[in-house]
């Protein structure tokens, strides 16, 4: 799998294996899921990410809208936090 991460800006503390985002976080990963959001703070020796910002994901599952999120175990939790919306599209049979 790939994952590609853009944004307007961004700071990298080494030490710390730190990656502070901001302005149009946009990660997009190769099974068609786009996240959007404006400021992400992310640990990468623990593979976990935060955000307090408005927050948008859109895939083959449909969309969630929040207000921040927590992303853990390296992306195979996603918390929406806040007040969250979510449409989600099922297949039929």
């Amino acid at each position: 799998a790939w994952v590609l991460i853009q944004s307007q800006a961004g700071r990298y503390d080494r030490p710390r294996a730190l990656l502070d985002l901001m302005g149009d976080v946009r990660v997009y990963h190769d099974g068609g899921t786009l996240f959007r959001t404006e400021r992400a703070t992310v640990q990468l020796d623990a593979g976990e990410a935060t955000g307090d910002r408005p927050t948008e994901a859109q895939g083959p599952f449909g969309t969630i809208r929040s207000q921040g999120f927590e992303m853990r175990e390296r992306g195979a939790v996603m918390i929406f936090t806040g007040r969250a919306h979510a449409v989600l599209e099922g297949r039929q049979q």
